[in-house]
């Protein structure tokens, strides 16, 4: 039980009691002012639990949004409309706004404005009550005095009234016990709720009734006081309520059933009207065209069959067809191959053709012999002066030789033999030039 109660705290934030009972306040104005209507099916909303605006829902964004639309909504209903902006305003500018405007309104406000940011907790509260209380003001609307029966008197009675009057309501008590399992009955905590002491106002009352007085006495709890206050303080926090993280309810559920189901009803028979002619119009379409398909395959069954026969005739001419292309392709590649050859073969025979009957290369044969001839024949000379040359230094060396040798012998002998020998290289150079001629 600790461990669970733990986590109802860790999830609530320590929510105090004043927050609670102001938020609670808050819903019941807003029920009275017809926010369900007004306001919940403009916005496609849900109506809020009693600590809608009392704590943060872990999760959601949408408190400070539903903080400024009913602020705005009140805000219509007291005649200052722009109280909560335009739903565009920058959150901080909204807010400064506001304050100024609940200032001007004489409501005093001892928190930080930024504190209404956050959209929830007890500065919120507060000032939707102030605003709620103009509001209800503007409509003057006031609360009665509760009436309770006249057989029920004392403090028993006023127990009981106000029991009967939580019963009839079937609000936000109701609430708590559906989210509280196993909260103590009221019933039940009437048992244990402590008689006040005897005084003369209750003795007035006893005088008057004595049944009464016997009823009140037998009221009186039979449980010591300070077990009682444990009890209490036990079970106190499980009486608390939960902040809801979606806001939904059995009874708003209720309220958005029934009102589907009327929107339904209404938009039914329109909607079934639609539905039959559109209806009627597809299935005479339908026939119509079933009607036309029979009727062309009665007709049209000799033109089918000379249709399929044509197709594959078509077929096999398309085959015939690739297969003639293909040979086409073939035949024209062979061509081009030849035709390649053939200019070929016709470069080849034109250069033989040029070669025959050009002269040119006799002309450069001739003036090749020729020039041969002439080098030849200077050769030749160069080889005989060349000879004749050597003969003559042979010739002169073994003169001397031999003069030298017959110097002595005979002074005359040897001029005239060197007279001779002149002679003879004369003759013999004639003869070289007798040849040079020839050639």
């Amino acid at each position: 039980m600790a461990a669970s109660e733990g986590g109802d705290d860790a999830r609530k934030g320590n929510v105090p009691d004043q927050s609670l009972s102001l938020c609670a306040d808050l819903i019941s104005k807003l029920s009275i002012l017809g926010y369900e209507r007004e306001y919940c099916l403009k916005h496609d909303a849900v109506p809020f639990d009693p600590a809608f605006f009392a704590a943060e829902i872990p999760g959601s964004t949408t408190q400070f949004h539903h903080f400024v639309g009913i602020t705005s909504f009140l805000g219509g209903m007291i005649g200052k409309p722009g109280l909560g902006g335009d739903g565009y305003d920058d959150p901080s500018s909204v807010i400064n706004s506001m304050s100024a405007t609940l200032n001007a309104m004489g409501f005093v406000a001892d928190f930080a404005p930024i504190k209404l940011r956050q959209g929830w907790g007890e500065p919120v509260c507060r000032v939707l009550n102030f605003l709620s209380d103009q509001a209800l003001k503007a409509k003057r609307f006031a609360f009665a005095s509760p009436a309770y029966p006249a057989d029920l008197v004392g403090a028993g009675a006023g127990a009981s009234a106000a029991g009967m009057a939580a019963e009839d309501d079937g609000g936000e008590d109701d609430e708590i016990e559906e989210e509280v399992p196993g909260a103590i009955h009221g019933e039940e905590e009437a048992l244990y709720t402590e008689a006040p002491a005897a005084g003369p106002s209750s003795g007035s009352a006893a005088a008057a009734s004595s049944g009464a007085a016997e009823d009140e006495s037998s009221r009186r709890p039979a449980v010591d006081r300070a077990v009682w206050e444990q009890e209490v303080e036990r079970m106190g926090p499980r009486l608390r309520t939960r902040a809801s993280a979606s806001g939904r309810e059995w009874r708003s559920h209720l309220e958005q059933t029934s009102r589907h189901h009327k929107t339904i009803s209404t938009l039914r028979a329109d909607a079934a009207g639609s539905l039959a002619a559109v209806n009627a119009e597809v299935s005479a379409a339908l026939t119509r065209v079933a009607d036309k398909e029979r009727f062309l395959n009665a007709t049209l069954t000799g033109l089918l069959g000379e249709h399929e026969k044509a197709q594959a005739r078509a077929t096999q001419l398309e085959g015939e067809h690739r297969q003639r292309t293909s040979a086409v392709a073939a035949l024209t590649s062979e061509i081009g191959q030849m035709a390649d050859d053939l200019e070929d073969a016709k470069a080849r025979m034109d250069e033989h053709g040029s070669s025959m009957t050009d002269q040119a290369p006799l002309v450069r044969i001739k003036a090749a012999l020729g020039k041969l001839r002439a080098e030849s024949r200077a050769l030749d000379l160069r080889v005989g002066v060349t000879g004749h040359s050597v003969m003559q230094r042979k010739l002169h060396a073994s003169a001397k030789q031999a003069a030298g040798e017959q110097d002595a012998e005979n002074g005359g002998s040897a001029w005239d033999e060197e007279g001779e020998d002149g002679r003879g290289e004369d003759a013999s150079v004639s003869a070289a030039g007798r040849r040079r001629g020839a050639y």
